[in-house]
């Protein structure tokens, strides 16, 4: 496991369990134009996708049982970004760019939502990186 992964699991008390069938990693260029970053990957592989303490929920294109295991799962995920986040987004750096300095996937090099707080955080990560494999 990355050392990083192993940190953050180590602090927030995690322990690696078999989480479900695994996530196709490898469709997910073809299925959205994205490679995810290295150490996401690694984390949901390990963890699954739900909270962490209580406090940080973390998103994941998910196989659930009885799904297809194509490239749907990508899709899925990804338009909660381009449909339930992308109008507020949009309408923020319309409003005041400053707010919202990044375009916002499936923008070239755009924010894709992976998780949020309980207090409303939401984070994201920039998708300007061709290949986050590392």
């Amino acid at each position: 496991m990355r050392t990083d992964v192993m940190q953050f699991a180590a602090l927030a008390d995690l322990a690696a369990e078999p989480v479900g069938p695994p996530v196709p990693w490898h469709q997910s260029r073809q299925a959205c134009g994205v490679e995810f970053p290295a150490d996401y990957r690694e984390f949901i592989d390990q963890f699954g996708p739900g909270e962490v303490r209580g406090y940080l929920g973390v998103n994941a294109p998910w196989p659930w049982p009885g799904s297809s295991q194509d490239g749907e799962i990508f899709r899925v995920f990804t338009s909660s970004t381009v449909e339930d986040l992308g109008p507020v987004f949009r309408e923020m750096r319309d409003e005041d760019p400053a707010l919202c300095p990044y375009p916002l996937f499936p923008e070239s090099g755009g924010l894709l939502h992976w998780g949020g707080t309980i207090q409303g955080d939401q984070f994201f990560w920039l998708t300007s990186d061709p290949e986050p494999m590392e």
